[in-house]
């Protein structure tokens, strides 16, 4: 994965998420969204890819453990595959 940017939020997951895919909203972009929570650390990942030449993806990842007032932000997209010779 390529880390595109990271950063942080008061907001929590569940509403940085909520407003990505709001914001995703249209007919060219596919999305899907995982929650999850590992050792009571609350993590969301919201999946974006174009519908039209050139696919192009990304996800927008947010977690906070449980003790924090800060959410984590990290926006990553997958690296492209090697050309093969």
């Amino acid at each position: 994965m390529n880390i595109i940017q990271t950063g942080t939020s008061l907001l929590t997951p569940a509403e940085l998420e909520d407003s990505w895919e709001e914001a995703a909203k249209g007919d060219k972009l596919n999305s899907s969204r995982t929650n999850g929570s590992y050792n009571d650390t609350k993590v969301v990942r919201i999946y974006l890819s174009t519908r039209q030449e050139p696919l192009q993806s990304v996800v927008l990842e947010a977690r906070r453990a449980p003790e924090d007032k800060i959410t984590h932000v990290t926006i990553f997209s997958p690296l492209p595959k090697p050309v093969e010779e």
